[in-house]
This record gives C-alpha cells, structure tokens and sequence, in this order.
C-alpha cells in the first residue's frame, strides 16, 4: 500500500549523492544509508538472518570538533563548479533536494557560508584600516620632506649669499683639511 509513489533518482542526484556519500566515509562519518536491514532490537541481519550486535557507538568530539559542519560552503562551491550551467533553478532544486536525501542541512551550509563571510568581511576591513594607516604615514613623510626640502633651499640661499658676500667658495679651506667631503664643494658652487 503505497501513499508516495517512488521515483528512480536522475543520474545527476545520484551523482551527487555518491559524491557526498564519498565525502562523507572519507570524513570518518555514516553515508546516511543502511547496508544491512535493522532487527527490532537495534542490530543488524547477517546473511543467515542472525542478528549481528549493534554497532560501536562513535566517540563524542569536543563541541568546537561538531560545530564544524563536515558538508561546508566550500564543498558546496565545488559541487555547484562540477554541475551543467543550465537552468540554474533546477540545479539548485536538485541540488538541495539531493544533499537534504543524505542528511546534509542546508541551512548549515548556509549558516557556515553566513560565518565564513563575517570573518572575510572583518579581515578586508581590517586590512583597509592598515591600508589608511599607511597611506597617512606616506602622507606625513612626504610632508616632512616637503618642509625639509623648503627649509634646505633657504640654508642653501643664505648661505651662497653670504659666501659671495665675503668672497669665501670654500676651496681654500677644503684643501687645507684632509680631503674633506666633495659634497660640500658641490653645494656653494
């Protein structure tokens, strides 16, 4: 007596439910489908009809371990990149369809995609920040060099005018020093 009508799943939902049930053993955690029938009691039914005992129970990860969901944003991009860009409504339809057949919430996704956001967000306005901080630095210097180059042209002007006022280039009083700074010559010249 069957309410629902069962369907045969396409070739793509059933893609998608290898690929997530792949990525689900190589996580370490249960595909969401059954090998073997259950018993009332919990265990399994070996190939003789005998019941197996129940499975080990998994041991408990600390809470930080199980926030992480183990189907992210980021495996939830590459299987969106491997699907056909045709009609991307019936992709998503499937899509959610197919992950929600195999225990993944899509709200999780959702909600991982929500945090990881938040933390690329506050790292781009912190960079931004770093960014202005540095770009007034710039600015300050090159405004010092501004005001040093201005205060060096006036040195430099009264300093040749008075040299030429009392005759002195200088040169005498170079080469009686030992060879001194040819940088200076340079500078009342």
């Amino acid at each position: 007596m069957g309410f629902f009508k069962s369907r045969k799943p396409t070739e793509e939902e059933e893609t998608m439910r290898d690929l997530i049930n792949s990525r689900k053993k190589r996580d370490g955690q249960p595909s969401g489908s059954a090998d073997a029938p259950e018993t009332a009691t919990g265990g399994a039914l070996g190939m003789e009809g005998k019941s197996l005992p129940p499975p080990i129970a998994k041991p408990q990860l600390p809470p930080a371990a199980r926030a992480r969901p183990s189907f992210g944003i980021e495996q939830a991009i590459e299987l969106v990149a491997k699907l056909p860009h045709e009609s991307p409504k019936l992709i998503i339809s499937v899509l959610t369809t197919t992950l929600e057949s195999v225990n993944v919430s899509i709200r999780s996704i959702i909600e991982d995609a929500n945090h990881k956001e938040a933390i690329m967000t506050h790292r781009v306005s912190q960079l931004q920040k770093d960014i202005a901080r540095m770009e007034d630095s710039v600015r300050n210097s090159r405004g010092e060099i501004a005001n040093i180059e201005a205060q060096l042209g006036k040195f430099r002007e009264v300093r040749n005018r008075l040299a030429a006022a009392i005759g002195f280039s200088g040169k005498e009083d170079s080469e009686s020093k030992s060879k001194g700074s040819e940088a200076d010559d340079d500078l009342v010249a």
